[in-house]
């Protein structure tokens, strides 16, 4: 994402296949053998361009759901965590079999036969682990990793050039944990509404992410939807939904407001971010003025961002951080869903802006690169087995969850800073200086140095090893892959963390 250039011509070359007077499809020239699965497969999806194909993606977050549970055994003991983990691990097992068996054999009866033993791994670890009967075991196994396997390729037709194969397998393994959790856990809310503030905060989000997915589902399959007059109101019946469905002991937006009201530090920090949200606007509004494309410097204004939102909130309001985190995660589907579709009257400004502040990675008709940035440092939030509950280890409850702002926000902003002003000796391998590199180990050390100057985290003389080697690792990660280091980055330090 820092200090090198794209080069455009490396772009892979189309060609245009008429299959009907009517119907034209795009097919990417590729040297491999067309007769074999792999030339298949990439004379149909195009990846994002100038990136390797990531497949190591695929292992980091069942990996961190797996390291979660035996780390933390008794805050991973409910039955929904343990059945995120086995799935994670089973989409895990799915992305291997499309990695290797569909990319290599040219057997059709093999890749049907082999299509299924992910899932039936995964039946065979939910009815062992989670004592459930074969029935429920085999329909939650096939299903999740059956779907998986659908959604990941849908991923890649839809959204041409916007993902790497690892990428893409990253993205369909939450879109597939996050629709199981909400399937296993919207039934429950309605019967058994959470009594904790963070139980009735996830609810919330849950339901509301669940019925967007669903009108976003409805949008991509009925086109009329797309018009401004069914769209807006589609929009409004949303709104009164998420708001009014029964998954509070009250309905959610009076439980949200009295949430709100109930602490003034919480109500500060929502002026805060109000002011932020203010400035962000401003900003950008004086940017599209100017009509010409946003440096790499002027994007890295928007991780500062970042910092200033999620350090406070993590710190002071770690349960309102996490319902922001999702609030902030629909509002900007509902924006780039308007983009997409072009719905007047906004769509324009967005399309402006959209030209001004994409950077190299978005390649395709999505700005990928936000949502990255706002999923990266609330990843360690959303997966973690106990997220916002006070307990002793310092380092879990600050430095884990602090993952993603610690890499993406303050590491990878100084390295973008540094080597592009001072970068003048390349690291072997890559397009990123040691400069940088050297900058990015430096900011994030000199920031977890100020939370425990200040007395925020506690570290012991093992902690503040295994938070150094995390920053070392996390920060050589980033140098030399070719991966969004967004997405990527979080995942790298929180595990390292845990393993270490």
């Amino acid at each position: 994402m820092r200090r090198a250039g794209i080069d455009q011509s490396t772009k892979r070359s189309r060609i245009k296949m008429t299959s009907s007077p009517d119907k034209e499809t795009e097919v990417q020239t590729s040297d491999q053998d067309p007769k074999s699965v792999k030339g298949l497969i990439d004379s149909q999806y195009e990846t994002r361009v100038n990136a390797s194909s990531g497949y190591w993606l695929c292992i980091l977050l069942p990996f961190a759901f797996i390291i979660n549970n035996i780390r933390y055994p008794k805050s991973s003991s409910a039955f929904d965590y343990k059945m995120t983990t086995i799935v994670s691990f089973g989409l895990c097992l799915q992305s291997i079999y499309i990695f290797t068996c569909i990319l290599e054999s040219r057997s059709k009866l093999l890749r049907i036969c082999l299509i299924s033993i992910p899932g039936i791994c995964t039946s065979l670890f939910i009815q062992i682990i989670l004592n459930q009967t074969t029935a429920v075991s085999v329909i939650w196994g096939l299903t999740t990793t059956l779907t998986y396997n659908y959604v990941y390729f849908k991923l890649l037709k839809t959204l041409p050039r916007s993902f790497t194969y690892g990428e893409a397998s990253v993205a369909a393994q939450g879109l597939i944990l996050f629709l199981m959790n909400g399937f296993l856990r919207i039934p429950h809310f309605v019967n058994n509404p959470p009594m904790t503030y963070m139980g009735q905060m996830n609810a919330i989000m849950i339901t509301a992410l669940s019925c967007l997915i669903v009108t976003l589902v409805l949008l991509y399959i009925l086109k009329p939807l797309r018009n401004p007059v069914a769209f807006y109101p589609l929009m409004v019946a949303l709104a009164v939904a998420v708001c009014t469905v029964p998954v509070t002991r009250q309905v959610p937006v009076v439980t949200l407001w009295n949430f709100i009201v109930s602490d003034l530090r919480r109500v500060a920090i929502i002026v805060f971010y109000i002011g932020l949200v203010g400035a962000t606007i401003a900003a950008v509004n004086w940017r599209l003025q100017k009509d010409e494309k946003a440096s790499t410097a002027v994007r890295k204004l928007f991780h500062l961002l970042v910092v200033f939102v999620y350090i406070p909130g993590l710190l002071y309001q770690c349960t309102f951080l996490y319902i922001a985190s999702g609030v902030a995660l629909a509002v900007m589907t509902v924006i780039e869903t308007v983009r997409v579709i072009k719905v007047p009257p906004l769509y324009e400004a967005l399309e402006k802006s959209f030209d001004v502040f994409a950077d190299e990675k978005d390649c395709g008709n999505i700005a990928l690169t936000p949502f990255y940035l706002l999923i990266g440092c609330s990843l360690p939030m959303w997966i973690s087995p106990h997220a916002c509950v006070t307990i002793d280890n310092a380092l879990h409850n600050v430095i884990l969850l602090m993952a993603g702002v610690l890499t993406v926000g303050i590491g990878d902003t100084a390295a973008s800073t540094i080597g592009l002003a001072f970068g003048k000796h390349k690291l072997p391998n890559s397009t990123k200086s040691v400069e940088g590199t050297i900058a990015n180990m430096v900011a994030q050390t000199l920031a977890v140095f100020l939370l425990v100057h200040f007395g925020y985290i506690h570290l012991n003389p093992i902690s503040k090893l295994t938070t150094g080697f995390a920053i070392i690792f996390s920060s050589l990660i980033e140098a030399f892959t070719d991966q969004v280091d967004n997405l990527v980055l979080p995942l790298i330090f929180y595990i390292t963390c845990i393993i270490t």
